[in-house]
């Protein structure tokens, strides 16, 4: 299958012999076997953890953070021995029928902490994978999902981050950032900190130029437009205003439930990334952050824990990346200088960015 090699010989630039740690849904077994089989076949040693609900339900009944961080403990020790990793997620979970403090324990102690390892690896790469879950979500058929994974993962992203390379220059030359919109009025500075450029290197699907913002330099409003799944829940219309870097207001539909999530830890009421889409395939809400993050001409900034190859200082076992279109009525200034308006940047160097 075309995306198991895109992963191998380009995501992952595997060599024969490096070993592979795989965390991957229990329901997406015959998925990652079919990929299993590639890696074997690629001279690959690989060793796969299932992600298991059922197994997790049990974990969470225990109520016992000691067995949940025992358990990472000796996964852990496989992952170091691991020259890279893979993690197959469909984002969708029900834990409804639990205490949610005892479903934050038992991720903090132990699925959150196996997600945050894999992401210190310098190869590794989260994927989606086909299920029925995943179209009802999209609000496509299956027919139409499958369609939509094989357009999003497989196209040139090596095309894609030469364009992109053009971003990442003018981004780490900027210091601050002001972004207009619809209630929105936001400005922050990202003296000296990095910027990325994610083209199928990280995430399928993926294409994004990423940064963060110094923590204490936001400063405004924004109204988010996109909706947003997250733990189980569909979020819309999320306002937030910001002073000196923290969330102090804010507003949605379920603004209960956003107000726990940014009461996690003192990191969640803060900022850890700003980043543009820039994915030509994805180009309307697929209610799933890993695709809608990625959409072409919008912006993102996520709350709490900033990546470490673009670190402003937060940390948090959040990291919730809430999505702006900028279609219409909204323009950014870098330094003072308009570069985007209405959908577009109007540099001659980045006009042709989303013509891929």
């Amino acid at each position: 299958m075309k995306i198991f090699q895109n992963v191998i010989k380009y995501s992952l630039r595997l060599k024969r012999g490096e070993s592979v740690f795989i965390f991957a849904d229990n329901e997406s077994r015959d998925y990652t076997i079919q990929l299993y089989n590639e890696l074997l076949e690629n001279g690959n040693v690989t060793f796969l953890v299932w992600n298991d609900i059922p197994f997790n339900n049990m974990l969470i009944e225990t109520k016992n953070k000691n067995i949940d961080s025992k358990l990472y403990d000796i996964i852990e020790k496989s992952i170091e021995n691991c020259d890279a990793a893979i993690m197959l997620d469909n984002n969708i979970e029900d834990y409804s029928d639990y205490n949610s403090d005892d479903v934050i324990m038992f991720k903090n102690n132990y699925y959150l902490k196996i997600f945050q390892r894999i992401m210190k690896f310098k190869k590794w790469v989260y994927l989606r994978y086909p299920s029925e879950k995943l179209a009802n979500l999209f609000n496509l058929s299956y027919d139409e999902h499958l369609k939509l994974l094989v357009d999003v993962n497989n196209f040139n992203y090596n095309k894609l981050y030469k364009k992109a390379e053009k971003l990442k220059n003018l981004l780490d030359k900027t210091e601050e950032i002001r972004i207009l919109g619809k209630d929105t009025d936001l400005t922050f500075t990202k003296n000296n900190i990095n910027s990325v450029i994610c083209c199928g290197n990280i995430n399928l699907p993926d294409g994004e130029v990423y940064t963060a913002p110094n923590k204490f330099s936001v400063n405004g409003k924004i109204y988010f437009d996109v909706d947003s799944y997250f733990r189980g829940k569909i979020y819309k219309d999320i306002k937030l205003t910001v002073k000196n870097g923290k969330i102090i207001k804010f507003s949605c539909n379920l603004p209960e439930e956003l107000n726990k999530i940014l009461q996690s830890d003192e990191g969640a009421s803060y900022f850890g990334e700003f980043a543009f889409g820039l994915n030509p395939y994805i180009t309307k809400n697929y209610n799933d952050n890993l695709f809608n993050e990625k959409m072409v001409r919008t912006i993102h900034l996520a709350i709490g824990c900033a990546h470490a190859d673009s670190p402003n200082g937060n940390v948090s076992i959040i990291h919730w990346d809430l999505i702006k279109t900028m279609y219409e009525n909204c323009s950014i200034y870098f330094d003072g200088q308009l570069i985007y308006k209405d959908g577009e940047f109007i540099l001659p160097e980045l006009k042709d960015i989303y013509e891929v």
